[in-house]
């Protein structure tokens, strides 16, 4: 099992950490804010394509700084959030809590199943 923990910056903005390392970083004010370089990469893909709904499957989770990004930038775009760490997602959900969105998700447990295959 691994050890995490979210920390707050003096921004407001939140860092998990898996283990010591920096997995993500969201704020919850600004979901457009992508701090970290692979997120700010992710993010230029996402905005190349044409202007839209798009849907999206992320393999990995952690702050769902990237899911929320799609929701800020995309509205509309149906996405799953595919991680395996059900207690790391459970954590998330309740101190960086998602805004209420229809046609989203993230399941552990799905997660893990996909991964097994």
């Amino acid at each position: 099992m691994q050890d995490f923990r979210i920390e707050v910056d003096e921004h407001g903005g939140s860092t998990v950490l898996v283990d010591g390392y920096p997995q993500s970083y969201v704020s919850l004010e600004d979901p457009e804010l992508l701090v970290f370089g692979y997120v700010q990469h992710l993010g230029a893909v996402l905005d190349s394509l044409p202007d839209g709904p798009v849907a999206v499957t992320h393999v990995g989770g952690a702050a769902l700084t990237l899911p929320r990004y799609v929701q800020a930038t995309r509205p509309g775009s149906p996405q799953i959030v595919l991680e395996p760490d059900a207690p790391l997602t459970e954590q998330v959900r309740r101190s960086l809590p998602l805004p209420a969105v229809t046609g989203s998700g993230c399941d552990p447990s799905e997660a893990v199943k996909a991964w097994r295959h």
